[in-house]
């Protein structure tokens, strides 16, 4: 993800980027598939 950003924020702004990413973890965030559907990502479980 952070790769990703980068490079279209490289190409957006015509010059090399540094970007920094913190990154947090919810416990429990694998139990909330209905909050990341809303924002429009699939949600995939670890059995799927």
């Amino acid at each position: 993800m952070g790769q990703a950003a980068r490079q279209e924020l490289t190409e957006f702004m015509g010059r090399p980027v540094h970007l920094f990413l913190t990154v947090k973890v919810r416990e429990n965030w694998q139990d909330e598939a209905e909050r990341y559907n809303e924002m429009g990502l699939d949600f995939k479980d670890g059995n799927a």
